[in-house]
């Protein structure tokens, strides 16, 4: 492999997305792309963050909250036993649900691959819809647990569905193929639609939804890149680090003090 800045070439990559991985690359080599990949993300999510910020500091707009943060939060405050493995267990469940149902398929097209990601995809937006039509328990673990059961259990019944379509899905592999920026940019902006969905804010801020999508596009644009460049494993290392540094850290502090 030339040696190349990273930077160079993840800008050059958002400008002409393609699906080429680098080659010839150590695990070393990944390792240390992967960590110029999380500096730069931070960067990107300062600079995304600014805007919201200021506004806020203006009291033009109140504050927001993820739910997947109110969660692991809520977990953080528990004074429970097992709070530790709630928490870790979360940190590494999440990456490894949303970078297969997000970036799974992001490379020429691969029918099982495709399958997989719009079925999680789909069920994740049919839960959510019709969230008030699933049986909720009273345990906040246990609501987050359910929901990820109900996604897969409708995220599989889709899956069977277009399996048997399968002969018809084929046809679309010309279009993904020749049409990469489309694909790679949808797939960043519907995984930051998801984390918009899961996010509480006043229906007064509305009109700054762009604002409060932005950090989460920043990261599915990042992530999308490690998946494409390097593979599915460092994407989902990545997305792993980041919550890891957000939830884990300042846990693993607390346990270590104690």
């Amino acid at each position: 492999m030339k040696k190349t800045s990273i930077r160079k070439d993840l800008f050059r990559f958002l400008k002409k997305p393609n699906f080429d991985k680098l080659q010839d690359v150590s695990i070393k080599t990944k390792v240390i792309i992967l960590f110029k990949i999380l500096i730069l993300t931070y960067i990107g999510l300062i600079i995304a963050n600014l805007p919201f910020q200021i506004l806020k500091e203006l009291s033009f707009v109140s504050e927001t909250t993820n739910k997947v943060n109110v969660f692991l939060d809520t977990m953080r405050e528990s004074k429970s036993e097992f709070k530790p493995y709630y928490i870790f267990t979360s940190i590494l469940l999440i990456p490894l649900f949303e970078e297969t149902a997000f970036r799974l398929f992001l490379t020429k097209f691969k029918l099982n691959y495709f399958i997989i990601s719009i079925s999680l995809i789909l069920g994740v937006l049919i839960k959510h819809f019709m969230n008030f039509h699933f049986w909720k328990p009273k345990s906040y673990l246990l609501l987050a647990v359910s929901s990820y059961i109900y996604i897969i259990i409708i995220s599989a019944i889709i899956g069977l569905v277009l399996w048997r379509i399968k002969n018809q899905l084929i046809r679309i592999e010309k279009f993904w193929n020749n049409n990469i920026g489309l694909i790679f940019y949808s797939s960043a902006i519907l995984f930051a639609l998801f984390h918009f969905m899961t996010t509480n804010f006043d229906k007064d801020n509305l009109i700054f939804a762009p604002l409060i999508l932005l950090p989460f596009l920043v990261y599915g644009l990042t992530f999308s890149y490690v998946r494409i460049r390097l593979g599915l494993i460092y994407s989902m290392t990545l997305h792993l680090v980041v919550l890891g540094i957000l939830f884990g850290l300042p846990e693993l502090i607390t346990l270590l003090k104690k």
